[in-house]
């Protein structure tokens, strides 16, 4: 079986740790990125900066070990586009208005979209440092256009890699490369879009037979099925090409290349400029709801403190946002969320009070009446009620001969204000008596 590739150490001639990376940010401030050999050869180099030096540099002698780019090349450079330097430097809005009108002329879609993808696009060469990765996930009848965006979009994200389908037992022979992956169609397994929904999240780790890996990546997806799971896009900024004019021409292997020599250098070179800004931006979306105030954060993040992109990002989110709010009222348990917040408000709220119970049953039948007032069609029983309870960690007491009861004390109240905030339920009822709703009380953590 091939092993895939890891970080590996060897001694050099000088006795020295050789340490082969892809990129490295270290503690002092020092920072190195893979890009493709100047000198034309099949290698890859190393681009080192600081607040005061950029040089590009074959190996790095640093704090008694040497790093140097792995030795693949070749295959490497096969599958994806590097920059061979650095460009000028420029402005946060210019260089999106650059790249956006590449993707209007050659894609025939509109501007709103244009900028999706653009944003996408810029926030992928920061993805090593924010706390929550943009993702794209774009959808279509037309494959042809789907793909037209996708080779188009490799040329414009850091380290992009084109696939047309994904095993997540590869993934651990591309996570020390921390590509962006450009995925065409999702018909994945449930494994894998689970693994394409927490790799938009630092700090979790996947699991397998080949190891442990931390593998966090910018994704961009064509999907052309339209039952998809609404966990997996709702973490992304979504985009539907359907309304969009294709253009009549697939982009040429030497157009695309064309552009990416233009792009890469001025996206590294932005990179370079604004890694500082980036990773000490506390912009924040605060009225939004998560994952869209996550995702509309993160990008407004990599525009170099630009006020005016920031805001353009927001309003681009925003009816993502709405459409979350909406689908989540009327969900079964942001429903149930309502009819426990007006039940928790109706009992008293002292500190001595003793707990009284509410039968499941009764809890089912104002559940069902609310789903009927909200235009639902679906009718769900009290065991399937008491499920959700149980999936909610709502407390319940011993069943007796009249059935399942819910406690109605302290613990539940917490409980339920808190799923309250998860689901967006505003927080009205009996608000000058209830301690939870005047945010006195801590709650119990979602």
């Amino acid at each position: 079986m091939t092993k895939p590739p890891r970080r590996t150490r060897a001694a050099s001639a000088s006795g020295l740790n050789v340490v082969e990376t892809y990129g490295e940010n270290f503690i002092d401030g020092y920072h190195l990125e893979a890009i493709a050999s100047p000198t034309g050869s099949s290698g890859l180099h190393l681009i080192g900066w600081d607040e005061n030096s950029v040089n590009i540099l074959p190996e790095l002698k640093w704090q008694g070990q040497i790093y140097r780019p792995p030795d693949r090349g070749p295959n490497l450079l096969r599958s994806t586009r590097l920059p061979v330097g650095t460009g000028p430097v420029l402005k946060a809005a210019e260089l999106h208005s650059k790249i956006c009108n590449e993707f209007l002329k050659r894609t025939g879609l509109s501007v709103d979209d244009a900028d999706r993808i653009t944003g996408g696009c810029q926030s992928s060469w920061f993805a090593d440092i924010l706390p929550t990765v943009p993702s794209l996930w774009i959808s279509g009848e037309d494959a042809y256009l789907g793909m037209q965006v996708l080779r188009l979009a490799t040329c414009f994200c850091r380290r992009p890699l084109l696939l047309g389908s994904v095993n997540r037992g590869g993934w651990n022979f591309i996570a020390d490369f921390r590509p962006t992956l450009l995925i065409f169609d999702d018909g994945e397994s449930r494994e894998v879009k689970a693994a394409l929904r927490t790799s938009s999240f630092r700090g979790l780790m996947s699991l397998d037979a080949r190891g442990i890996s931390n593998f966090c990546a910018s994704k961009v997806v064509f999907s052309l099925s339209s039952a998809v799971d609404s966990r997996l896009i709702e973490s992304a900024v979504q985009v539907n090409l359907d309304l969009a004019a294709p253009k009549a021409n697939l982009l040429s292997d030497f157009e695309l290349n064309r552009l990416s020599a233009e792009f890469q250098p001025l996206l590294l070179a932005y990179r370079i400029a604004n890694w500082p800004s980036v990773l000490e931006s506390e912009f924040d979306v605060p009225e939004f709801t998560f994952p869209s105030r996550a995702i509309a954060s993160a990008l407004g993040d990599c525009v170099g403190g630009d006020r005016d992109l920031q805001t353009r990002y927001v309003s681009l989110m925003r009816w993502q946002d709405d459409a979350a709010r909406a689908a989540r009222s009327v969900s079964p348990e942001s429903c149930l969320t309502e009819v426990l917040l007006g039940v928790v408000h109706l009992g008293p709220t002292a500190e001595n009070f003793q707990p009284e119970c509410l039968a499941v049953r009764d809890i089912a039948k104002s559940l069902n009446t609310h789903l009927r007032e909200r235009g639902g069609i679906k009718q769900y029983s009290p065991e399937e009620v008491g499920w959700m309870l149980k999936r909610l960690c709502i407390p319940k007491v011993p069943r007796d001969k009249t059935g399942v009861k819910i406690a109605l004390g302290k613990e539940t109240r917490c409980r339920v204000h808190a799923l309250a905030r998860r689901f967006d339920v505003p927080l009205t009822g009996a608000r000058g008596e209830c301690p939870e709703c005047a945010g006195s009380a801590l709650g119990v953590g979602v």
